[in-house]
């Protein structure tokens, strides 16, 4: 970088709680909790979401950093595209997206991910579609459910099991990769 200090994602952190691009804005990151990193995750490995959460911290929130540890993946980076909460129901603006894509970039650049797991599948649409855009094409893209779909409709154990299929697919993809 030649003399240049890369940014880190604490510095990050603050320039997105310090946005005012959106005027209803309430900018979020993933918090760390029980020993999961969240936001500061610095792994090879993310989770995106498409927008933060509408409450503080839900039994949904809690039930996906409980899966997180107990499937190995406490250091990872913890993300959504867009930064700021929304209200129930209220779908994410093109214009939002945009104000956001500087700061989910400049994640991209810091963390390096080798693989993105994105959370549902409205992300998943999103991130076929942004992660080229973005210049990002050697990163492998999973898919799980979301965290609040899951919570909402009973389906834990069933997410459990995304978690181990998960764990268990990188592994081997790892391990054949070296």
């Amino acid at each position: 970088m030649h003399g240049e200090e890369k940014e880190t994602i604490s510095e990050l952190k603050k320039k997105i709680h310090n946005c005012c691009k959106c005027d209803k804005a309430e900018p979020w990151t993933f918090p760390r909790y029980n020993n999961v990193s969240g936001f500061l995750g610095d792994s090879d490995i993310m989770f995106v979401a498409e927008r933060p959460s509408t409450g503080r911290f839900s039994k949904a929130d809690k039930l996906f950093y409980r899966l997180l540890r107990k499937h190995g993946f406490e250091k990872a980076h913890l993300t959504d595209i867009t930064k700021c909460r929304k209200k129930v129901r209220e779908e994410v603006s093109l214009e939002e997206i945009s104000n956001c894509l500087v700061y989910f970039k400049e994640e991209l650049a810091i963390i390096r991910p080798k693989v993105i797991v994105a959370l549902g599948n409205k992300t998943y649409t999103m991130l076929k579609a942004l992660l080229p855009a973005l210049g990002t094409l050697d990163v492998q893209l999973e898919k799980i459910m979301h965290y609040s779909y899951v919570s909402r409709f009973k389906k834990e154990d069933e997410y459990d099991d995304q978690f181990k299929n998960l764990k268990d697919k990188l592994k081997q993809t790892y391990t054949k990769s070296g």
